[in-house]
């Protein structure tokens, strides 16, 4: 817990400003609170404090027992702001009584305005106010006073895609603009006589009009401004180029005409609140940013990689891509003159939210892909992930383009052969210099049955270091049991992937901390002291440098099942732990904490305190419940990075299936050994047709471990024959190769996935996966690959059951087609006839 000296930020913001200007008190905290469920930011509130003086407001900073003592009860205060959700119960009835006087409430807060009731506890720190039984804290009668109802309907969540300034906000703040995407907000609605005023409107797919980011509420006496998007005013997370300081200017001149009633019955909404449910629009970010993905290089791109559609033009134009390109319909792309000798790629990032959504491309007269979406069931939260039920999925497909093709007309044509809509995020032509190196790790063996020989060919073993076992310093056996994980771990492989992880209890942030842990049966969760964690690292890391290339810093740090701090907390200490990996090990690379699934409030919160500025990945655990699909995980949460210009790639270091039921991890049908397996089979094949190069299973097994892929006798389940697959991707020097693929007939593919790598001779692996495909008959296919440094010869393609299949190749300038008949996942391995770094010509326009 932090405190602050506020008695000069109080001085510095009141001094100098007119005495007849408008007069706020803000809510101060004056500490942060380790509780999960909302957050105290102290530094925040001076930002809005400092922006709302900036704009002729008299500001002062009040606290809780401020005002139990009449803070709000003085002539000349016109009005009271809070950040965040949470208030102090002791303080409620005066902030209704300061509202019933005239004066105007102000809520900056993403979630549910004034929804938490809250208390200081024994040792002054903010906590939940009953803390049980659960939900006894909320404050549904704050809301009440202002006319408004929070309702709990997740699917009504979210529901703006566009958002315009009205003719009132205008009129206060010349140069505001309107912006699109999607914003977070909360059910709340006016009901009863309440007069609902926006400030900034917003507008669903369909044109209705719900509550937006920023309205006013006028109950009787009783005025309320809510503002459900606060990173308007704290600049972290601007959605549209006007930047924080038009919207205090807005406020603080729209605050005297809330307090006095001027506004004009045109100003008022009608708000309806029980509308259908929305139906919700792929690629819906509202982007602050963008990337150049994966570092590849234009030659001609359309649209920009930032996650959103909205950049787009909403009706197709000749030779623009769309927003959307809707059943039936093609756009046509004319394609420059370049030279170069590099492989040439077509990367198309968009959308689909059904299974007959489709896209065929055509280069040159020439189908390179063509292929019918799937979507799975995602109803079913589990392993401590949401549920992903109703998102649309993002994808990525970059198909190698043989040079021959270019110069001929049409140019590139994309078509939709299916029955609903696909939506892009951009199109481009490009090279890639330098692709992106392929690892296929295992979760280390949590037992010692699985042969050395077969561990040694994993890329890499994840594991946790388990610092809690740490022993005070000067202990004669500090690191004993320590050094005895990492052995194990170097038992199994070469190359290891340390989680530096779990608190020892001598080394806990505090005391009380560290009870909280202990009750909940958790105590190596609580937060560490960085001091006394810096000084376990400052000991163990020259143990581990010539072993390791990737450190992650704590598992699933957005959860507390483990950890038990809050993001500030958490990013203090990966900062911290950086610094020193850094200096100990300057050639490895960091990743933060995986997450457990997609959360966009971590990501937020991380990008807040630059977390992903001092690290090299960004890892996820794509849990998406008893679903295979891995790449909606990913492609969520890569929609997210790209949105929020974050250019970091996505290492997928942590996800698996049960051979048995579990309690966390739910599900409508029984796990089994064969459905682990079928389920990573789809999981994988989804996941890497999207692009993703890094990927480490959970995990080995070896033991009773539900989630292994060895039992306890060192047996492999059916699911390791699918990891082994997918291995021969992987390898010392192995990179990334994108390839395309259609089918022999011209039908559409449906549930075939690829996968591809250049080896560091030369050669290169392909593993086609028809996972979600039933085979009634072989399936003939043509892939198309780059053919430098590749031998005609045809490849060696060995089936699941480990029969070979015949193939032909043929050498077409600079690519190699090769011809297959489908019958199950097969593995194709081509011979290298030059080392695959061998130099390129990039000459591009």
């Amino acid at each position: 817990m932090r405190t602050w000296n506020w008695i000069g930020v109080c001085v510095l913001l009141s001094a100098a400003v007119d005495a007849a200007a408008l007069s706020v008190s803000v809510w101060n905290p004056e500490s942060e609170t380790t509780e999960h469920r909302f957050r105290l930011e102290p530094e925040t509130v001076v930002r809005i404090a400092e922006g709302l003086s900036a704009a002729g407001a008299e500001v002062s900073l009040v606290t809780a027992d401020d005002i139990v003592a009449g803070a709000l009860s003085r002539g000349n205060l016109d009005a009271f702001l809070v950040y965040g959700p949470a208030l102090p119960r002791e303080i409620v009835q005066s902030v209704k009584d300061f509202a019933e006087r005239g004066g105007v409430v102000v809520s900056l807060c993403e979630g549910v305005p004034f929804l938490l009731g809250v208390k200081k506890d024994a040792e002054g720190e903010w906590r939940l106010d009953p803390a049980a039984p659960a939900f006894a804290w909320q404050m549904y009668d704050v809301l009440a006073a202002f006319g408004l109802r929070y309702e709990f309907k997740p699917e009504y969540h979210d529901q703006g895609i566009a958002h315009r300034p009205t003719a009132l906000a205008l009129s206060l703040a010349s140069g505001l603009r309107g912006w699109e995407g999607r914003r977070s907000s909360r059910w709340v609605v006016p009901v009863g006589n309440a007069q609902f005023i926006p400030l900034v409107s917003s507008f669903r797919e369909d044109g209705l009009e719900v509550p937006g980011p920023l309205y006013a509420i006028a109950n009787g006496k009783r005025r309320l401004v809510v503002c459900t998007t606060p990173s308007l005013f704290t600049g972290t997370e601007s959605p549209a180029s006007d930047g924080p300081e038009i919207y205090f200017r807005l406020l603080a001149a729209v605050l005297p005409q809330i307090r006095d009633g001027a506004w004009s019955p045109s100003d008022v909404r009608e708000i309806d609140v029980a509308p259908a449910p929305p139906v919700r629009q792929p690629l819906d970010a509202t982007a602050t940013g963008s990337v150049e993905p994966e570092g590849a290089l234009p030659i001609v791109r359309w649209g920009a990689f930032d996650g959103s559609c909205f950049d787009l033009p909403q009706v197709a134009q000749p030779g623009q891509l769309p927003r959307t390109l809707p059943p039936g319909q093609t756009v046509t792309l004319a394609v420059p003159m370049f030279r170069g000798e590099a492989p040439v790629l077509l990367r198309i990032r968009g959308a689909y939210a059904s299974s007959d959504a489709g896209l065929k491309v055509a280069v040159g007269g020439c189908v390179l892909w063509n292929e019918r979406f799937l979507t799975a069931d995602t109803t079913q939260a589990g392993n401590f992930c949401p549920s992903y039920e109703g998102h649309p999925y993002p994808f990525t497909r970059t198909l190698f383009v043989p040079r021959r093709l270019f110069g001929s007309e049409p140019g590139i044509v994309l078509s939709n052969p299916g029955m609903s809509g696909v939506w892009f995020d951009a199109v481009q032509l490009e090279t890639n210099p330098t692709p992106r190196a392929r690892s296929i790790g295992l979760g280390a063996a949590s037992g010692g049955a699985i042969p050395r020989e077969e561990s040694a060919t994993w890329d890499s073993v994840r594991f946790s270091t388990r610092t809690q076992f740490a022993e005070p310093v000067g202990s004669p056996d500090r690191f004993g049991k320590i050094d005895a994980i990492v052995h194990r771990a170097r038992e199994q492989n070469a190359r290891i992937e340390p989680i530096l992880e779990g608190t020892p209890a001598w080394g806990a942030i505090s005391e009380e901390r560290l009870r909280e842990a202990q009750k909940a049966g958790r105590p190596t969760t609580v937060p560490p002291d960085p001091d006394a964690y810096v000084g376990i690292l400052e000991e163990l890391l020259p143990r581990l440098r010539d072993v390791c290339d990737v450190y992650e810093v704590w598992n699933e740090a957005d959860i507390v099942q483990f950890y038990r701090g809050n993001a500030a907390e958490y990013a203090a200490l990966f900062h911290r732990v950086a610094e020193v990996v850094r200096r100990i090990d300057p050639t490895a690379r960091i990743c933060p904490s995986g997450m457990a699934g997609y959360h966009p409030d971590f990501l937020r919160e991380l990008k807040e305190r630059k977390v992903f500025d001092a690290a090299d990945f960004v890892a996820l655990h794509p849990y998406c419940g008893d679903s295979p699909a891995w790449d909606l995980t990913y492609g969520l949460t890569e929609s997210w990075l790209f949105a929020n210009g974050i250019d970091r790639e996505i290492y997928c270091n942590e996800s698996g299936f049960p051979s048995v039921n579990v309690p966390h991890f739910k599900s409508s049908k029984d796990q089994t050994p064969r459905r682990q397996a079928l389920a990573l089979n789809a999981a994988l094949g989804r996941l890497l047709a999207n692009g993703v190069a890094r990927v480490s299973v959970f995990n080995a097994g070896g033991s009773d471990d539900a989630f292994g892929l060895f039992d306890r006798t060192g047996k492999p389940k059916p699911a390791y024959r699918v990891f082994s697959d997918y291995l021969k991707l992987g390898g010392s020097g192995a990179t990334k190769l994108d390839v395309s693929m259609v089918r022999a007939d011209g039908e559409p593919l449906a549930g075939v996935y690829v996968a591809a790598s250049r080896k560091a001779d030369g050669g290169a692996v392909v593993v086609v996966n028809p996972a979600e495909a039933a085979l009634a008959a072989p399936l003939g296919l043509v892939l198309r690959l780059p053919a430098k440094g590749l031998s005609a010869r045809p490849p060696t393609a060995l089936s699941a059951d480990g029969l070979p299949l015949k193939t032909t190749a043929v050498v077409s300038g600079d690519a190699l087609e090769c011809h297959l008949d489908l019958t199950s996942r097969t593995v194709l391995e081509f011979d290298g006839t030059a080392p695959s770094n061998s130099p390129l010509t990039y000459n591009l326009p």
